[in-house]
């Protein structure tokens, strides 16, 4: 069995096996606002969105995509853009 010292050093750093004490998850939830790809939902930031691409990037790959595809100045609907015929290898 792992010694005393050991044992009690790993439940400072880690109170819960599987779960990551809670100023690590704040310094993750930072980063990943720092990047973009968080936006908190509430004053409280008690409920946030994370974001795969940040809205600017998502933007950017539609606008190159009507682009390449000669779609300027037609509408379309997220489902299209998702769904559609046109969108399926991309």
């Amino acid at each position: 069995p792992p010694a005393p010292a050991f044992r009690l050093r790993q439940r400072l750093l880690n109170p819960q096996p599987g779960k990551l004490p809670l100023e690590s998850i704040q310094v993750v939830l930072e980063e990943l606002r720092k990047n973009g790809n968080l936006e908190w939902l509430d004053k409280n930031k008690t409920s946030f969105l994370i974001m795969w691409k940040r809205p600017e990037e998502w933007g950017k790959l539609i606008y190159q995509w009507v682009s390449k595809n000669g779609l300027t100045n037609s509408v379309f609907t997220l489902y299209e853009l998702v769904s559609g015929d046109d969108t399926e290898n991309e």
